[in-house]
């Protein structure tokens, strides 16, 4: 008999651990002249017999084995043999894997088919968490899920990072693996966003596990800070650069085609119907606009001024209840970007400010509010000139966004180096860092994508959608619209536009009737909004009309020219407590709410509101736990004095009980919230949250 005689090597090899197995002798008369005609297989013990482990055959004299997770406690055979296996021992030399020391080896978060992340997911989504470990069977790992606040893209930092998840786990014991499935919810969308107030395009997703005293951190998954779209008619994707804007409101063949080949081909448009510095001329920009009177047209705004507006604009905006200045108080931009010290002041912004305002004719009153109100919210309140912390966050860095409008993507920093003689190519930081580069770079963007021409005609909406996102066909595929909104309202009423400006092109919005008894405008739309039943054929079954409200609701805005509302964009004004025994008022968020009600019934707008009409209603199943149904308001009134909102009911199919007049939601003064009592079943409702509109 010719062939291996004996293998030797460790009888119980660690999990995870090289080990070395080597044939230690040969039957006689056995003769090897090539080591590499030694061949070596793995069998496995089932069944009361050795079953051969298909996988690369090993050859030589000497060989390595490394035993995975999945092996711990098997009953294995490594064999040698230079003709055929005999699937036993001798030759083969028995072994059986024993734990060696424990050890967490990754950890990673996955797309939720358990793939690397190829595109960013969405709040809507879902994600995998996915843990792989040796030597910790059966052990629990603490798991925690955070969002990084830190300007640094590495490290675990508590302090200053953002908690959104933790949980525990146990290993499994043959795989050696984790795995969690995490849903990206609005509450975790409302924490991400909880760090810095705004924070931009994306959010920093990490894994942290930790076991045995040490902790493992994954690397940083970017996910997208905008909810899934999930209409059958999604909007075009993001081109990878902002093209040229379109002055007219019906686009020329000229325009069709600057933005039809400057996608297809990359092609420059800086120079077509613009002068030798490619800056696109807005019309009646030599002669126009020069016109002075009280208003800001044609002259610089003051330290002084600028101060009062960031301060108005920062008290009318909010997060978690609280103003935006009670976050940031007067300070300018001190976050992220390394502006110098001196230079955080309101001189030195009404500074480069004004000379950026003149020198690319952003000089009306419409011009600078839209101009401020969307740097509001491009610079995150005022406070940074560079969008997001770290090196390696956005698709498009180095070339993120930096200086007053946030410039983006590499193309526009050449174009603007080659307009300006500045090299912020090789030096981009310079643009979030010199603010004086920081406003002229922001300036001359607005100047060259045509945005004064919207500005003229006072679309927030057309202005908003050029800076952030082109392509945007509602106001809510824009990052902070909402913010940019209150910004332009409140910027509109401390320049008293359009009353004192000089230069106006838009007439005011219509006013409301001001009430002699309540001393408060009056506002009645329900002479031109439709009133719709959710018991309609085209929801579906019965069952399905049951529980549509909230598109009925929708339905009507739709018809009305606004989008169907979000869950991610509303004002909640009451939560039930933990127990569903009692609805608690947030007076802070309803005093805003009921703000916002007013703007919006003024600009001939209905609304949108959900409310609560039973405690623990499905057992708080549906919405967020409080909400039970939705309704439109559609008119502010008063009964003696007493105001009222007027609201259309879905939830009947009789016309005259869910539009009759005696549908009201009562204002209590104390506490700011509605309620009232639907005509169509006496329900007693009160208003839970208030949604925001948009524009189709």
């Amino acid at each position: 008999m010719k062939g291996v005689a004996k293998v030797i090597g460790p009888a119980n090899p660690k999990i995870g651990e090289t080990n070395f197995y080597e044939v230690a002798s040969f039957h006689p008369g056995t003769v090897v002249t090539n080591p590499a005609s030694i061949k070596w297989k793995l069998f496995q013990f089932k069944n009361g017999k050795w079953v051969e482990v298909v996988g690369p055959i090993k050859t030589g004299k000497k060989v390595t084995y490394s035993f995975p997770q999945k092996w711990y406690g098997k009953k294995l055979l490594i064999e040698a043999y230079l003709f055929e296996p005999e699937a036993k021992s001798p030759p083969g030399h028995i072994v059986q894997p024993v734990l060696g020391e424990k050890k967490i080896v990754k950890s990673e978060i996955l797309n939720s088919q358990g793939g690397p992340l190829t595109e960013k997911p969405k709040y809507g989504q879902s994600i995998l968490l996915k843990v792989t470990t040796e030597n910790m069977p059966g052990d629990t790992l603490k798991l925690s899920l955070w969002e990084r606040d830190t300007f640094t893209d590495k490290g675990h930092d508590p302090n200053n990072n953002q908690l959104l998840w933790s949980g525990e786990a146990k290993v499994l014991k043959n795989s050696g693996v984790v795995e969690k499935k995490i849903n990206l919810t609005p509450e975790l969308m409302r924490l991400s966003n909880k760090g810095y107030l705004y924070e931009g395009g994306e959010h920093e997703y990490y894994l942290l596990v930790e076991a045995n005293k040490k902790k493992v951190i994954s690397s940083t998954a970017a996910i997208a800070n905008q909810e899934v779209n999930l209409s059958a008619n999604k909007p075009a994707a993001k081109p990878t650069a902002k093209p040229a804007a379109k002055p007219a409101e019906e686009p020329s063949i000229a325009d069709q085609l600057t933005v039809m080949v400057k996608n297809v081909l990359s092609w420059d448009p800086f120079n077509i119907r613009g002068t030798s510095k490619g800056v696109v001329e807005d019309p009646g920009d030599k002669e126009n606009n020069k016109k002075k009177g009280k208003c800001f047209c044609n002259r610089d705004i003051t330290p002084d001024e600028l101060k009062k507006m960031v301060k108005n604009i920062r008290d009318t905006t909010f997060y978690e209840g609280k103003t935006i200045t009670y976050y940031h108080q007067e300070k300018l931009f001190y976050i992220y970007a390394k502006v110098p010290q001196g230079d955080r002041t309101f001189a030195k912004f009404a500074e480069v400010l004004n000379k950026a305002f003149t020198k690319y004719d952003i000089n009306t009153c419409a011009r600078k509010i839209h101009f401020l109100a969307n740097m509001y919210v491009e610079t995150m309140y005022f406070t940074a000139t560079r969008e997001g912390k770290g090196i390696n966050s956005f698709r498009y860095d180095p070339y993120r966004g930096r200086g007053f409008q946030h410039l983006t993507w590499k193309e526009n920093y050449e174009a603007y180096k080659k307009v300006s003689g500045v090299d912020v190519v090789t030096d981009y930081e310079k643009v979030a860092d010199d603010l004086n580069i920081a406003a002229d770079s922001g300036a001359w963007y607005w100047k060259k994508t045509g945005i004064n021409a919207y500005a003229d005609k006072d679309s927030i909406f057309d202005t908003a959608r050029l800076i952030n996102y082109p392509g945007a066909k509602k106001s809510s595929s824009i990052n902070g619209y909402v913010n940019r909104e209150t910004a332009w309202r409140e910027l509109k009423k401390i320049f008293n536009y359009p009353q004192d400006c000089v230069n106006k092109t838009v007439k005011p919005a219509p006013a409301g009737v001001m009430c002699p008894t309540c001393k408060t405008e009056h506002f009645n739309l329900s002479g031109k909004v439709t009133w719709q039943t959710q018991f309609d054929p085209k929801w579906g079954t019965k069952k399905q009309q049951n529980s549509a409200c909230k598109k009925t609701c929708d339905a009507i805005l739709n018809a009305y020219g606004l989008s169907s509302t979000s869950p991610l964009s509303k004002y909640q004004t009451a939560m039930e407590n933990k127990d569903h025994t009692a609805l608690l008022i947030d007076t802070n968020v309803s005093k805003i709410g009921v703000k916002y009600l007013d703007l919006q019934l003024k600009e001939g707008n209905p609304v949108q509101v959900g409310v609560d009409h039973d405690l623990n209603y499905r057992n708080a199943s549906i919405n967020e736990g409080t909400t039970d149904h939705f309704i439109v308001i559609v008119a502010k009134l008063c009964d003696k004095g007493r105001v009222y909102y007027r609201f259309y009911d879905v939830g009947t199919s009789h016309e005259s009980k869910g539009k009759s007049e005696n549908n009201r939601l009562y204002l209590n003064l104390s506490d700011y919230s509605l309620k009232g009592t639907t005509v169509y079943n006496g329900n007693h409702y009160t208003v839970t949250q208030i949604r925001n509109n948009h524009k189709k």
